[in-house]
């Protein structure tokens, strides 16, 4: 964790936001992609997400982590104790668990004995990408990157302003 730490999760944050934004691109752009590496129709690709520190175990007391004092005012001289506790400080924000494909989704299948990929009655299987949800998603991943922006913008005007206060 560094100086500042909202910052450090904010960024956490953009990251995050920006993998799914990508994966909803890749799977917009696949949307008529009917033959892939895998064999068969593209499959939609979701991005799944986890906390970088275990929320949890927070809550259920089992693991308990202290600020030492010099961290928090630098007048505060670090003893042994808190130069221990600093190590066992985590990182706090959100990480990219995986990027998974959705396999409950059902391909569509349409009508097409003309095309390259039918099967011997006809029907073509295509992806299993929805572009409505994939529109939405892409909206709750811009707004929470924008929510990022803004939080990260907050932080470095508030350390503007306690920087101004020591003038």
């Amino acid at each position: 964790m560094g100086w500042f730490p909202g910052i450090d999760i904010s960024a956490s944050g953009l990251y995050a936001q920006r993998v799914k934004l990508n994966q909803v691109a890749n799977n917009i752009a696949n949307i008529n992609t009917t033959r892939s590496f895998s064999g068969g129709p593209y499959r939609r690709h979701e991005v799944l997400l986890k906390s970088e520190d275990n929320f949890s175990q927070h809550l259920s007391g089992l693991e308990a982590t202290k600020t030492p004092l010099s961290l928090t005012h630098p007048h505060h001289m670090p003893s042994l104790d808190a130069l221990e506790s600093e190590s066992t400080l985590q990182r706090q924000g959100v990480e990219v668990d995986e990027v998974i494909e959705d396999t409950v989704t059902p391909f569509k299948t349409v009508y097409n004995p003309s095309h390259p990929d039918a099967d011997k009655d006809g029907y073509v299987k295509l992806p299993n990408v929805d572009i409505t949800k994939e529109l939405t998603d892409m909206i709750i991943a811009k707004r929470a990157y924008e929510a990022n922006v803004a939080s990260i913008n907050a932080s470095k005007s508030m350390a503007r302003t306690a920087l101004d206060i020591g003038r």
